[in-house]
């Protein structure tokens, strides 16, 4: 009876650690399209997006590599989508 008490808090705690993930990557997506709209270079140069982005991606307290931010980009600006996975890319 213990251990079915204990894993059901185990499970229960490894869900709700879950959830709150996913709301970071949310916010931070959020942030991220705000930031890119509002600093939108007028022009096809590649080099300044990449500015652009990189300057709207320094806060970020979420891993950008992870494929949640991704897929959260493409939901909320799939315009940024690409130049935001190059320049994830190009990260060490």
């Amino acid at each position: 009876m213990k251990k079915s008490i204990f894993l059901f808090f185990i499970i229960c705690g490894a869900l709700v650690s879950c959830s709150n993930d996913s709301k970071e990557y949310e916010l931070a997506a959020k942030e991220l399209c705000s930031c890119m709209i509002e600093g939108e270079v007028q022009t096809d140069d590649a080099a300044a997006e990449n500015m652009n982005l990189g300057l709207c991606l320094l806060g970020a307290e979420v891993d950008l590599k992870a494929p949640e931010m991704s897929d959260e980009i493409e939901k909320q600006c799939p315009e940024f989508q690409d130049g935001f996975e190059g320049f994830v890319k190009e990260m060490k």
